[in-house]
């Protein structure tokens, strides 16, 4: 069989890959033929969650101004957070979200949104000529010698992969990967978005291996009708939305922040539309011109994470690691996760409790220290480079991991713009995010928050893309960017309810509910 030629293979579709090929489809010529394999499917990531921060919108809209506005219709306002004590269940305090602050200052606010519907937007912004193949599992990737590759006309790699059950009938491998045979391809330059157990990494980079966090995570969403089904309802905490689009609860030791905490409990209610499958190349552009996604239609969803120690699940009987299953067998997943919580509210379980078996993940938690960054770590000096997780997997969730894998992309975009496709442009990427994401990771766990938030606000990206490239006649890049700014704006008047017009009171009607359940608590 034919081998299938690339000049640049990306191994994973995720956000990172994708981020990254929407970058470099800006910069590249026309010509140059950029494809992406995945071994899941978009449908396949059940309950998990990324939070966009500043810094990764900012950098998304570097490089599709329109990807990120589908991302403000799609996503989550998070309103208003309370925190209680895990055991006692004290209210202990209450974090409200001033929108209109966050635009007036950054021209972008936070969102949470669904890791298929992130990568769905961002696959649909693919231009024609770029390709994603899912269900291709890597097998195995080998570097050519340089007489394989002066007999090969200068292709670097030879992939093998092969096709995996869970895309099923939504893998785009075609018949060459169908039936257990292999879909062989020859890439010139090669980029590993794979993940933090990143194979690229393993076989044809310095082969560093991630270490594990002791920590593990689950995750699900659950939905109105799950909890129906089950005869239970949300949580006391989040049944009285009070208008808001969103409202979430934790439950943490001592009530801090879940960011400093090996274990907690996290959960979020939301509005959200209900989305129409888009299946053809147009749909940020068409998102544009109809002014929202199925404007009108909304649902209930509900998206939880909990969080624990190895020893926390030992001192709950719950062993470790997890078992392996038999073909066909349930997931214990769920019913590990509340033995380890038993001592959370009964309406807190129960609502866990709902969330069908099938629809948790459970996943051990790993990092790249950022403290062992080095030279040649994430671009081997031979045609391959990493971005994401699999160069700097940041291990228990801050936030950062996809914001700083958008970040990876328009940078290491902008350095193939300057010295062109090739070893030099990954060097100095390699040079500048090393830098960037060492300082978020490392060297801002002794900041103050407001250094933290100095450090992850600061930075900005020139775009990559030119007036043309947008839907609405602009005359620059900076009159392209007010356009977006707006539109942005108008977006999350609409989708938090909130006013984000100058001169409204900071805080909303959020504000004001925050203070009156302040005082109600410190009265009682």
């Amino acid at each position: 069989m034919k081998a299938m030629e690339v000049d640049l293979a990306v191994v994973g579709a995720g956000p990172a890959g994708l981020a990254t090929a929407l970058a470099l489809r800006r910069v590249l010529p026309p010509n140059t033929t950029i494809a992406l394999f995945e071994a899941r499917a978009v449908e396949s990531a059940h309950g998990a969650g990324v939070d966009l921060l500043v810094n990764g919108l900012r950098a998304l809209e570097a490089i599709v101004p329109c990807a990120v506005h589908r991302m403000y219709e799609q996503g989550i306002y998070k309103m208003r957070f309370q925190f209680y004590e895990e055991r006692t269940w004290e209210f202990m305090r209450e974090s409200p979200y001033d929108r209109r602050k966050d635009l007036d200052e950054h021209q972008h606010t936070s969102i949470n949104i669904g890791w298929g519907r992130a990568t769905q937007i961002l696959q649909e912004a693919l231009p024609e000529g770029t390709t994603v193949h899912r269900g291709t599992k890597l097998a195995d990737v080998r570097e050519l010698s340089p007489e394989e590759q002066a007999a090969a006309g200068g292709f670097r790699y030879t992939l093998s992969l092969e096709r995996t059950a869970e895309a099923g009938a939504g893998a785009t491998a075609g018949a060459g990967a169908a039936g257990g045979e292999r879909l062989e391809v020859r890439a010139r330059w090669l980029v590993g978005a794979d993940g933090y157990f990143s194979r690229v990494r393993r076989q044809v980079g310095d082969g560093v291996a991630p270490e594990f966090c002791d920590e593990v995570i689950w995750w699900a969403n659950v939905t109105a009708e799950d909890l129906a089904a089950a005869g239970a309802d949300w949580p006391a905490a989040l049944r009285d939305m009070g208008g808001l689009q969103s409202v979430a609860v934790g439950y943490v030791p001592g009530g801090a922040s879940p960011i400093t905490m090996p274990r907690f409990f996290l959960a979020l209610r939301a509005s959200v539309p209900v989305i129409g499958s888009r299946r053809d190349n147009k749909g940020a552009a068409d998102a544009e011109e109809q002014g929202g996604e199925a404007a009108g239609l909304q649902q209930d969803l509900g998206v939880w994470a909990l969080q624990a120690r190895p020893e926390d699940m030992a001192a709950a009987g719950v062993p470790f690691p997890a078992p392996d299953l038999a073909p066909g067998e349930e997931s214990p997943a769920l019913a590990r996760a509340l033995a380890t919580f038993s001592f959370l509210p009964d309406d807190v379980r129960a609502f866990l409790a709902a969330t069908k078996p099938d629809q948790v993940m459970e996943r051990n938690i790993h990092k790249h220290p950022w403290e062992k960054f080095a030279p040649g770590g994430w671009a081997n000096g031979r045609g391959m480079v990493l971005v994401g997780d699999a160069a700097h997997a940041p291990g228990r969730p801050n936030g950062q991991g996809t914001n700083t894998a958008f970040e990876d992309a328009v940078v290491l975009a902008a350095c193939v713009k300057k010295h062109g496709l090739g070893d030099e442009a990954f060097a100095a990427y390699e040079a500048i995010q090393q830098k960037r994401v060492g300082d978020i990771f490392g060297a801002s766990a002794g900041l103050s928050l407001a250094e933290r938030t100095a450090l992850l606000r600061g930075v900005t990206f020139k775009p990559l893309w030119s007036p043309a490239d947008l839907p609405v006649p602009v005359a620059s890049t900076e009159e392209g960017l007010a356009w977006s700014h707006a539109r942005v704006r108008e977006i999350v008047q609409r989708r938090a309810r909130v006013d984000t017009s100058a001169g409204a009171e900071g805080g909303g009607e959020v504000g004001r509910q925050a203070e009156a359940r302040k005082q109600a608590v410190a009265a009682a």
